[in-house]
């Protein structure tokens, strides 16, 4: 039996519960708890391998999250905030209620950029499409985009990566 793991080198996201505000204030300093095996070949060998600068929403700088490498498979593990997506800057929960708001009232938030809801709407309109061949999405596909663990918001064809 073979296992199948993400290309060689891939970059892997660790999801975390930390509050953004904490990684904010404490920096390099944040007790990073190192995860107990590698979620791409499950060894037990991980190593720190620096930190990563990442952009937050209601941060004008970026903030520093830890990468580990695996030896035995070669891959790096960045850790992330468990409140938000990968390539995604803001929480899930301004996303989610920004696209509610949309669906319900069909008018943008005046507290957000128009930008980044269009963005948004326009990511969830292309997993619509994908996953349920329906042209305008409703509150009922968001809930099975995130049941079937993929980021409504998302332009890739990829589902999302693997939680911890």
């Amino acid at each position: 039996m073979s296992l199948s793991y993400p290309p060689n080198n891939s970059i892997l996201i660790i999801y975390f519960a930390v509050r953004v505000k904490d990684l904010f204030e404490t920096g390099k300093e944040y007790p990073w708890s190192r995860p107990k095996r590698c979620p791409r070949c499950k060894g037990i060998r991980l190593w720190g391998h620096g930190f990563a600068g990442r952009y937050f929403q209601g941060f004008v700088q970026r903030l520093w999250v830890k990468k580990y490498l695996c030896p035995d498979c070669k891959s790096v593990h960045t850790m992330r905030p468990s409140t938000h997506w990968r390539r995604f800057q803001s929480s899930r929960f301004v996303i989610l209620r920004s696209l509610l708001y949309k669906i319900r009232r069909n008018k943008w938030r005046r507290s957000l950029p128009r930008q980044n809801q269009q963005y948004w709407f326009s990511g969830l309109i292309f997993q619509a499409s994908r996953q349920k061949n329906i042209k305008l999405p409703t509150v009922e596909v968001i809930g099975e985009l995130l049941r079937g663990s993929i980021i409504p918001v998302s332009h890739s064809i990829h589902c999302e990566c693997l939680r911890l």
